[in-house]
């Protein structure tokens, strides 16, 4: 992906998605009694907080004076245990917070999993899957942060920043409106940074989501990267990629700096005015004048107040970088349509019949992939779906597992819409392999077992032997027990379709699918395993999506894609000799019988 992709990537994420006060609430709502009950403690820790410059006022007002020593001898084990409640309530409140930033995360990526999982496959050719990964772990790991480590600070700031102001006013409501009356100035200074922190935050997220997605891409293609020497043109990008994730994290940072900066300046100005009026207090002569160790008191809650304010505008800018963090999650939750499951399956037995009516798929900014599909495919047949690359052979057979949705139009399995199928109980019943498989780093048996974990031994091995596979597993060391992937066996291409096929045959299933899951075998071999499923599958549905002219004579039904239309269907013999000649079935041009009747 070049720099100016990534760049358009990023900024188009920037847009500011209003609600994230509100989404937070919506997140912390199941743990409301939780978090009343941090709060309480926060409340409580605040007001034991409160008594130490309390105790500092009466030494130096009643008890160093006086010069009598007994009631030092009850304040100091009382401060002993202002200590031991104000470490116990803060164990409490941290051991809560870690509760629910955990409970919150642990939701949150099953919700944001649950999601993306149900979401056609149209969707993750939109989607990054770095991108997708990185919202799934990097921004809820950003929200259990906020939740476990800043909330209880901002809470705690809140709580003992109105307890401080309370207890000033009540000493000396003119030194209090002198201290405190810079406050709306600090509220004036996060509103003004407030929506620039936003904005570098998603920035520099929509960078760090992109590069996962990058490294994602190259990885997977390291091949084509290293077949074309392009090496250091994708270092030279990647090197490009990260800087910029650099320069995006400085730029939220250095706007978190200058916050605080400009916080500290105005804490030093009233401090300032603090020392001054304060010493006017305490030296006036009269009999209003402050004590020294009211004042000491006093300045004591002041020290506290004004770390406080520092602290409350530091995690509230920490609330809107998290806030960025939630509106991304919500994206995706709010993104696509997932598909409708119902609780009830399909009703009666399935036959396999399967109806096109008027179906049409869009194809985003280009032309539609199908347009105005109409055809009907009989139950128990073995239909082969042929037609030039970018037909939309795919497309159409996707329709039928609902890994794709039709634009428009509706398509029927017997007599049932297919969308109000239940759509775990339809992919029990159809048995896809297509023309990439992909196979887990786990065992062969685990990997041909994935579909129908229950499968004994029998049928897989019937499968396997179908797909010409059984042998060759049988002489690696461990068997069916062998490692695929990192450290273990590397099969093929050819293997790996046959692996896929035999994948999707285990299921036992009433329909099957093969999207050109058999192009990397030669031609026996292939003719060979395609006679086999043909077999396995008689008397059930057999949707075969592939260009090669001489395996259309085995088909019950033929169906010719071109340009997203239906240009033929029907039976293959029925086919008028030119349109043999142009799609080059020369076999059944020529009359030649099939395989499987010469074998007869």
């Amino acid at each position: 992906m070049s720099k100016a992709n990534r760049t358009e990537h990023v900024v188009g994420g920037t847009r500011p998605v209003s609600g994230a006060s509100r989404h937070f609430y919506t997140l912390l709502r199941p743990y409301v009694a939780r978090v009343m009950l941090m709060v309480g403690m926060l409340i409580l820790l605040a007001l034991v907080n409160m008594t130490i410059p309390a105790s500092i006022g009466i030494l130096f007002n009643e008890i160093f004076p006086k010069g009598d020593m007994s009631p030092l001898w009850i304040l100091l084990p009382c401060l002993l245990i202002v200590y031991l409640v104000r470490n116990t309530l803060f164990l409490g409140t941290k051991y809560t917070a870690m509760q629910i930033g955990e409970q919150v995360c642990f939701r949150l990526r099953r919700r944001l999993f649950s999601r993306i999982e149900t979401q056609d496959l149209k969707y993750f050719r939109e989607h990054n899957p770095g991108s997708l990964s990185s919202r799934v772990m990097d921004d809820t790991f950003s929200v259990q942060t906020f939740v476990q480590e800043d909330l209880p600070k901002l809470l705690q700031a809140a709580c003992l920043f109105v307890a401080l102001i309370v207890v000033l006013y009540a000493i000396n409501w003119r030194l209090a409106l002198v201290t405190t009356i810079v406050l709306p100035v600090h509220l004036l200074v996060f509103q003004l940074f407030k929506r620039p922190i936003k904005q570098t935050s998603r920035v520099s997220q929509g960078h760090l989501a992109s590069l996962h997605g990058n490294l994602v891409e190259k990885f997977l293609g390291m091949e084509v990267v290293q077949g074309f020497g392009a090496e250091r043109r994708e270092h030279e990008a990647f090197v490009d990629a990260i800087d910029e994730s650099r320069s995006s994290q400085l730029a939220t940072k250095r706007l978190l700096v200058k916050q605080k900066i400009a916080a500290d300046l105005l804490i030093g100005v009233s401090t300032v005015a603090l020392l001054g009026f304060g010493g006017y207090e305490v030296m006036k002569r009269t009999a209003s004048a402050m004590r020294p160790g009211t004042f000491i008191a006093f300045f004591g809650y002041v020290s506290m107040l004004y770390p406080t304010v520092a602290l409350l505008m530091g995690t509230l800018g920490k609330l809107v970088r998290a806030g960025a963090s939630v509106d991304r999650i919500q994206e995706v939750l709010d993104s696509g349509t997932a598909k409708s499951s119902f609780a009830e399956p399909f009703r009666g037995v399935l036959r396999g019949r399967i109806g096109f009516f008027w179906v049409g798929v869009n194809g985003g900014q280009g032309p539609p992939v199908l347009t105005d599909v109409n055809l009907e495919i009989p139950a128990g047949s073995f239909c082969v779906i042929t037609g030039p690359s970018g037909s939309g052979k795919t497309t159409l057979v996707r329709l039928v597992p609902r890994l794709l949705e039709p634009s428009r139009g509706r398509i029927l399995l017997d007599d049932t819409d297919l969308s109000t199928v239940d759509v775990q109980w339809l992919r029990t019943a159809i048995g896809s392999a297509f023309q990439e498989c992909f196979l887990f780093n786990s065992s062969i048996l685990e990997n041909l077992r994935y579909a129908k974990p229950e499968a004994s031994t029998q049928q897989i091995e019937t499968a396997t032997r179908i797909t010409e596979i059984h042998e060759r597993i049988r002489q690696m060391p461990d068997g069916y027990d062998t490692v695929l992937g990192e450290g273990g066996w590397n099969p093929s291409y050819g293997e790996r379709q046959r692996l896929g096929l035999a994948r999707a045959m285990v299921m036992d299933p009433r329909i099957l699918i093969i999207d050109e899951a058999t192009v990397a075998l030669d031609v026996a071999s292939e003719e060979r395993i395609v006679e086999g499923v043909r077999h396995f599958m008689q008397d059930r549905t057999t949707l075969m999506v592939t260009q090669r002219t001489r395996l259309l004579p085995l088909a019950d039904m033929l169906i010719v894609l071109d340009q997203g239309r239906v240009v033929y269907q029907g039976k293959p013999a029925d086919m008028p000799p030119e349109w043999q000649l142009k799609w080059g079935i020369q076999e059944m041009a020529a009359g030649t019988p099939r395989r499987s009747e010469r074998r007869a």
